[in-house]
């Protein structure tokens, strides 16, 4: 399932904007492996501070 796929239409542009850049710029450095998950916490903040966004400025 696409991950936009239970978004209101509205949204899905501008969260799938948010969200690539998100991934394009730390997915890369996220290691499968990192028991510890600190090699997630720049992508998952930089998404949790793309929804604050859209939220705010929406």
């Amino acid at each position: 399932e696409n991950v936009d796929a239970k978004l209101p239409d509205a949204l899905k542009a501008e969260v799938m904007k948010y969200l690539t850049a998100c991934l394009d710029e730390h997915g890369p450095k996220v290691q499968g492996d990192d028991k510890t998950c600190k090699t997630y916490q720049p992508l998952t903040d930089c998404i949790h501070q793309a929804y604050l966004k859209i939220c705010v400025d929406g």
